[in-house]
């Protein structure tokens, strides 16, 4: 995928980055509504309400990837689009938690290593 934007440009992102919150931020400058809408998301709250009241998706039900979420949460969020989620104290509201380059990434070389 070739980006709109060539990022190498914009001063806000020419520093050592010590965490992924702190590139997170950094996007947010241009991209000031990203983590808020993804916070609406099901991809980031796990959560699918349904018209009968029931709550479906990978936080209330076994599914057939992550088997089921708590007691997991490591391994699943090696995977997930957050930092640091380690279990239920995880900050959802928080959009410095968003991880932009686990799907933006474009050099390659971005890992989230498995728990």
């Amino acid at each position: 995928m070739i980006s709109t934007a060539d990022h190498t440009k914009f001063k806000v992102l020419q520093q050592d980055f010590k965490s992924g919150p702190e590139v997170t931020k950094a996007c947010l400058t241009c991209h000031t509504e990203a983590s808020k809408q993804l916070h609406r998301t099901k991809h980031w709250t796990w959560d699918v309400p349904m018209k009968d009241g029931k709550r479906l998706g990978k936080k209330h039900v076994v599914n057939n990837f992550c088997i089921s979420v708590e007691g997991n949460e490591p391994r699943c969020t090696s995977c997930h689009i957050g930092y640091d989620w380690k279990d239920k104290s995880f900050d959802f509201r928080s959009e410095l938690n968003v991880d932009c380059l686990v799907c933006h990434d474009m050099t390659g070389t971005y890992k989230k290593l498995p728990a």
